[in-house]
């Protein structure tokens, strides 16, 4: 059997590194950052608690902060695991596992916010917050590492 050879051509077409084509793929482009969705992989850093949440809450958040809902307002259930019914904001300790806890619509992204804010658990490992948690205490996940929301929304 003979081998043959095929010459390399070479292209005028610059291709994108890698990591380029990720962020394009993974989120929403603010800037020099893109938002980075949340993933099973996704790292989480002592101090901080997490949540899930799509590009357009991403934007309300900014303007208004982590509000506390009903358990029935964007979820499936009548109760929290708990049994209570009162307004919360929900917070995971792993970033790892918020996507679970991500809107099926839209382009997920990953907020953080210290710890200090969310002084209740649920029995389930979760953390809450009663109270609203203001936009200065919220940061995004970016291609760039974490970053303030406010100023990733205004790009």
């Amino acid at each position: 059997m003979e081998l043959v050879a095929f010459p390399v051509v070479p292209t005028t077409k610059k291709r994108r590194s890698r990591q380029s084509r990720r962020s394009n793929q993974r989120g929403r482009r603010h800037g020099n950052a893109a938002s980075v969705s949340p993933h099973s992989r996704s790292p989480s850093e002592p101090g901080f608690v997490y949540h899930a949440t799509n590009t357009d809450r991403a934007y309300d958040i900014a303007r208004e902060g982590l509000k506390p809902h009903r358990p029935w307002q964007y979820t499936d259930q009548s109760s929290w695991p708990d049994g209570g019914t009162e307004g919360r904001v929900y917070f995971t300790p792993h970033a790892g596992s918020a996507w679970q806890f991500a809107p099926e619509e839209g382009t997920s992204v990953l907020l953080r916010v210290p710890s200090t804010v969310a002084k209740f658990g649920d029995g389930t490992g979760d953390r809450f917050a009663r109270r609203a948690v203001p936009t200065t205490k919220i940061e995004i996940m970016t291609t760039d590492g974490w970053e303030p929301l406010r100023p990733w929304a205004a790009r």
